[in-house]
């Protein structure tokens, strides 16, 4: 009786022809260069958003520091300016002081 058992070591070992086995070969390295070509172009956009994105952060940072001296800058001349009408002991002191602060405000809201 033959031995069928297909996983025993009597079988003879089957042999892919060298063509199939250079058509296979040139498959993979297809896909390979493919595969790279692929992730190169993905890469591009990638690098693209990441510099949008960065200078979207820094803009951001920047108008927030701009935003912060604005207000400090305001608070800083509100407070004056209620220390100037609490100062004050006669209504035309307190129209002088108004007017002062008008033209100090005006003065710092024009362009250079």
């Amino acid at each position: 009786m033959a031995n069928t058992d297909p996983f025993s070591s009597s079988v003879i070992p089957f042999e892919v022809p060298e063509q199939m086995r250079a058509f296979a070969e040139k498959g993979v390295f297809s896909a390979r260069d493919s595969y790279a070509k692929f992730k190169d172009v993905g890469r591009e956009p990638q690098r693209h958003l990441e510099a949008v994105f960065f200078d979207g952060q820094q803009g951001r940072q920047r108008i927030f520091r701009q935003a912060d001296g604005i207000m400090k800058a305001s608070t800083t001349a509100n407070l004056d300016f209620a220390q100037e009408l609490i100062s004050v002991k006669s209504p035309s002191e307190a129209l002088g002081a108004v007017d002062l602060a008008r033209t100090r405000s005006s003065s710092r809201l024009s362009p250079p």
